[in-house]
């Protein structure tokens, strides 16, 4: 085999996110081109679930890839089972405490998981930690132990993601330009997240932007599920639609705003939110406001292996992110789905999503929070079906060509190649 590489990471399947399909695609893709990769769950992240009844297995395979929790060593600690009776209640005094409780026993833990990785993956050559900084300094702690080069990912910054964030950037990101700092190369999955870094002081030939990825080989559906448009009464519609953690930034307000204006000349226009999140409430809200509860349809979370048929029910795939820092700075992983799926693209034209659409080539921009502006860029496309059609073929076209985890993978071995040299 070759090079064998830990990952280590927040949070694992069986949760099912954009984070733990990328981890995933990753260490698949990786296998695939002769690499031997391992993803590990950090401690704290464990901690949390087991507090909150959610079992991991120690030890277990998906698709090929074996995972790691040492939730047994965990579990059977003396310490671990007397805090338990105090602390599975869900509070802010527990909360607190729990916090207290990792602080104190963290160093005992890893030790421990240290012992049990070792056993189980033998010859590692590379720790690969990725996104939030507390997961690459549990890694970086672990890697005491197997002194080996330690890269460390970002993926986003999470601060920024929290409700209403227009702060100071850099102040909200310390802690992962420390944990940046600190490791032997970073990775940003776009422009953004590294122009960040640059501009915190890390070098930017310590720096690799391996971007998101898709496997294009789930998107081959060429018509739509028959059976489930006519479940959800599409027969005869435009579909527009949207698969996402519902939260503030995705811009979904903008859709319900556009959308009285789109039914005046697209009567028959319906929009396909699909995916849940805390934010859900507030948009239903503007939903009923607007009186379009049988035009905007909240579908909430579908099961993964479903979403290739519901991205096919889809005419019009819409990217609405509100122009906040985290729009800007971290791409989402959704639109290269579309892309991959061969829909007809529509995105804010925040700079993260400009890294990814060329306008008017593979997909369309219109003015972040112009609702406006997205109301004519819908109706432009509701009545154009050539100009869909095209845009989806080139969409899907460059996906192929630069974003599938088959090429990302490569990236990868390259870089691992080059820090270990």
């Amino acid at each position: 085999m070759g090079l064998s590489i830990l990952h280590y990471v927040n949070s694992v399947h069986p949760v099912l996110s954009g984070y733990t399909i990328r981890t995933h695609s990753i260490a698949k893709a990786q296998k695939k081109i002769g690499l031997s990769p391992n993803v590990a769950v950090s401690v704290k992240s464990l901690m949390k679930n087991y507090f909150e009844k959610i079992n991991y297995a120690s030890k277990y395979s998906y698709e090929g890839i074996d995972y790691y929790s040492n939730y047994n060593g965990l579990t059977d600690a003396l310490e671990v089972r007397l805090a338990s009776k105090l602390l599975m209640r869900n509070n802010r005094l527990t909360n607190f405490l729990k916090r207290q409780f990792y602080s104190i026993e963290k160093n005992r833990m890893l030790k421990r998981y240290y012992s049990f990785l070792s056993s189980e993956v033998k010859d590692v050559d590379l720790i690969h930690a990725h996104t939030p900084s507390l997961v690459f300094d549990e890694a970086s702690q672990i890697n005491n132990y197997f002194k080996k080069k330690i890269i460390y990912e970002l993926r986003g910054f999470w601060n920024l993601s929290r409700e209403n964030f227009n702060g100071d950037v850099m102040n909200a990101v310390e802690d992962e330009i420390s944990a940046s700092q600190k490791a032997d190369k970073c990775v940003a999955i776009c422009q953004g997240i590294a122009d960040v870094l640059i501009k915190a002081g890390i070098n930017s030939n310590k720096i690799e932007i391996v971007p998101n990825g898709v496997e294009p080989e789930k998107f081959t559906a060429s018509s739509k599920d028959i059976k489930l448009m006519k479940e959800l009464n599409l027969t005869d519609k435009i579909v527009f639609g949207y698969i996402t953690n519902v939260r503030w930034f995705e811009g979904i307000q903008t859709v319900v705003k556009a959308w009285p204006q789109i039914l005046k000349e697209i009567p028959n226009a319906v929009f396909l939110l699909i995916g849940g999140g805390d934010y859900l409430l507030t948009v239903d809200k503007m939903i009923k406001e607007y009186n379009l509860e049988n035009n905007i349809l909240k579908l909430g979370m579908i099961k993964h292996e479903k979403i290739p048929d519901y991205y096919m029910l889809i005419d019009i795939f819409v990217v609405p992110r509100i122009n906040v820092p985290v729009s800007n700075i971290v791409t989402p992983l959704k639109p290269l789905e579309a892309m991959a799926a061969g829909k007809a693209l529509i995105t804010s034209d925040v700079n993260a999503l400009k890294e990814i659409v060329i306008n008017g080539e593979t997909g369309m921009l219109f003015r972040a929070d112009d609702f406006n502006h997205l109301a004519d860029i819908c109706i432009q496309l509701a009545k154009d079906k050539i100009l869909r059609d095209a845009l989806g073929l080139n969409g899907k076209n460059w996906v192929i060509k630069n974003r599938t985890w088959d090429e990302i993978s490569r990236k990868y071995l390259e870089l691992y190649n080059n820090l270990l040299s």
